[in-house]
């Protein structure tokens, strides 16, 4: 009997903490309005950097009529990520109505919580595991080095750069390329494995000079020749930068909803 009664609060406790969580995220949403394709309440963005990326958002949806949102607060004030961002998407309408072509990055600095939300329209240019690779690779990589602003600024670019390529157009600025960590590790061990292979042909050649000692004459018409190769790789990408004039034309609040395709996370 105590044993049914003791579960019987925890669900209890469970239920009124969830019920908590939403209305609080409920009276933080109905107070948030935005500010154009960038919402920082959070100030984690310096003013140059916000107006860049303000410009390269405005751009987007001039071009595409895509709509890509950024928000970072404080805190969600009890809110939980994932159900907190899916709201406030639809409480925006990011994106066109009858395209649902928007997107939203979203970053709760108390929480230490990100996610990346995806209007229906745009799931299959940015589906769950490529949202899991800009979120990993740009967002959370930067921020769990204390980069905050690089990391929005990155994961917003990256998600940008492939809406606009999906619209048939370029950006300016493209993101920060990742630190590359594991293709370090499989190249030293790629050149490790090449290593006997040479010292075999080496053996084999010296072998056949030593038990056909009186035909060296055979070898004074040729050579060998070394095959150079390259210790180093290429890492592709570039960060380009570009400064944009300060008004916001930004018109990405058209009645979208989201597919709820996407991508959270912590750091």
């Amino acid at each position: 009997m105590l044993r049914h009664l003791l579960i019987g609060l925890c669900c209890l406790g469970s239920l009124l903490s969830c019920q908590l969580n939403a209305a609080g995220g409920d009276s933080l949403i109905a107070r948030l309005q935005p500010t154009g394709s960038i919402t920082d309440k959070a100030n984690i963005l310096p003013s140059s950097q916000e107006k860049r990326l303000r410009g390269m958002l405005d751009q987007l949806n001039a071009q595409t009529g895509a709509a890509l949102v950024v928000v970072t607060l404080p805190s969600m004030e009890g809110g939980q990520i994932d159900d907190f961002t899916s709201r406030l998407f639809e409480k925006w309408g990011v994106g066109q109505a009858d395209k649902d072509n928007g997107v939203m990055l979203l970053i709760a600095v108390k929480e230490r919580k990100m996610r990346i939300e995806v209007g229906y329209g745009l799931e299959g240019v940015i589906p769950d595991g490529v949202a899991g690779s800009i979120r990993d690779d740009y967002v959370l990589a930067n921020f769990k080095q204390g980069k905050m602003a690089t990391g929005v600024e990155s994961g917003a670019l990256a998600l940008a750069n492939r809406i606009a390529n999906h619209y048939g157009t370029t950006l300016a600025a493209k993101p920060t390329k990742p630190v590359v960590r594991q293709r370090v590790k499989r190249k030293d061990k790629d050149d490790w494995f090449i290593v006997p292979f040479f010292f075999l042909i080496f053996g084999f050649i010296m072998y056949s000079k030593l038990r056909n000692g009186d035909d060296d004459d055979d070898y004074r018409g040729g050579r060998y020749g070394r095959r150079h190769r390259s210790s180093g790789w290429y890492i592709g990408g570039s960060s380009g930068g570009s400064s944009f004039g300060g008004g916001s034309s930004f018109g990405g609040f058209g009645g979208g909803s989201s597919g709820g395709g996407g991508a959270s996370g912590g750091w």
